[in-house]
């Protein structure tokens, strides 16, 4: 019987040993998903670099590649491309002119947009004035993307 209770007591040992251990590293992990993640935040010349991305492609006609290299999500992209269609809108010659742009600070770490404000010529020869919106994709990111990919359109960012 002094054997069955020493070896009860090493498995309760044990037990308790590896249960101190599941608790620190839960709450090691805890502390860490509370920290608020550094992130860099997008600069004008991402942008920009973003933007001369998207003006090379839409120039080109690749719509497919605007929506897979530069927008944030495919599906927004060829809306907003779609729509442009519909309305007769098509990349001019000239590349568009940024005019302006402004910064929105997000609720959550990572959540910023870069908005840069354009003016140019659609391929009709109307003038339009839109918003190419610039994010991370997730806070650690170091990929930045498009909100409003399809320049051309006239869209304009609301936050």
């Amino acid at each position: 019987m002094g054997e069955r209770a020493r070896d009860w007591s090493w498995s309760l040992g044990t037990l308790l040993a590896l249960l101190g251990v599941c608790v620190a590293v839960f709450v090691v992990t805890g502390a860490q998903r509370g920290k608020a993640r550094p992130h860099t935040p997008i600069t004008r010349s991402e942008a920009e670099a973003l933007f001369d991305r998207a003006v090379r492609l839409g120039q080109a006609g690749d719509v497919d590649g605007l929506c897979r290299s530069v927008a944030a999500t495919v599906t927004n992209c060829e809306g907003l491309a779609s729509s442009a269609r519909d309305a007769h809108r098509a990349p001019g010659p000239e590349k568009p002119r940024i005019v302006g742009e402004t910064w929105h600070a997000g609720e959550r770490d990572g959540e910023d947009t870069r908005v840069l404000h354009v003016e140019g010529v659609n391929a009709d020869g109307r003038a339009y004035r839109s918003d190419f919106a610039v994010i991370r994709n997730s806070p650690d990111a170091f990929e930045v993307r498009s909100l409003t990919a399809v320049y051309w359109s006239g869209v304009r960012f609301q936050h």
